[in-house]
């Protein structure tokens, strides 16, 4: 998840979070949100009828998205975070499961890094930009690496969403110190980033508190 600055990150996702974090991979599988993001960009990947593709995930945690794609047959997959350990993890995680030699990893702030990474067939952020202060930003830049489909995880736009995340950022900040916060986005203003790169919404998971909104670049 790590992607930015600004963010108590260090403390939020070292290199034991990080180790744990696989390990329930490893267990379960993909769960949650990611699994759902995950059947969502496979099935417009299928509806494009994309066999060859490439992946870019940023802020992508432990890589679940990453790994999963590559068993899918992407040709290179780059992983874009700011947590030295959630990468070092991931390098020794794509050795394991055999696809080193496709992967790229890029340490930094995505909207710093942008210029030092390739376009991709599919860019995802799972529960990314939420916790980035400014989303135009970063979905502009993130959104413009797509050169066909663009999948995220965002918190819902309801109200009670939005009252929800400003009591969890007062819990975080006043009682555990953390130099964090969440951000909860109108999806039409998402939309509208989306939409001056070329993207138009294919396929939307609203869920409850987390929704899956994926984008298909336009011909």
């Amino acid at each position: 998840m790590p992607c930015c600055k600004g963010q108590d990150f260090d403390r939020m996702f070292d290199a034991k979070t990080a180790a744990k974090e696989l390990r329930a991979y490893r267990k379960k599988g993909p769960r949650g949100e990611t699994l759902r993001l995950l059947e969502a960009v496979r099935s417009v990947l299928k509806t494009e009828g994309t066999s060859d593709f490439t992946h870019l995930d940023i802020g992508g945690g432990v890589g679940v998205l990453q790994h999963e794609l590559a068993e899918s047959g992407s040709t290179r997959t780059t992983a874009v975070d700011a947590s030295r350990p959630y990468l070092d993890l991931l390098r020794s995680a794509a050795e394991e499961n055999g696809y080193a030699s496709r992967q790229v990893t890029v340490e930094g702030d995505f909207t710093e890094v942008a210029g030092d990474v390739e376009p991709s067939t599919v860019v995802t952020l799972d529960k990314v930009i939420c916790c980035y202060p400014d989303m135009p930003a970063l979905v502009r830049a993130s959104a413009a690496k797509a050169t066909a489909i663009y999948g995220i995880a965002i918190p819902s736009d309801a109200a009670w969403v939005r009252f929800g995340a400003r009591i969890a950022n007062w819990f975080m900040r006043t009682l555990l110190r953390w130099e964090f916060q969440a951000y909860v986005y109108a999806h039409s203003a998402i939309d509208a980033v989306c939409a001056e790169q070329g993207l138009t919404l294919a396929k939307d998971d609203p869920g409850m508190l987390l929704c899956i909104r994926v984008y298909r670049r336009q011909e």
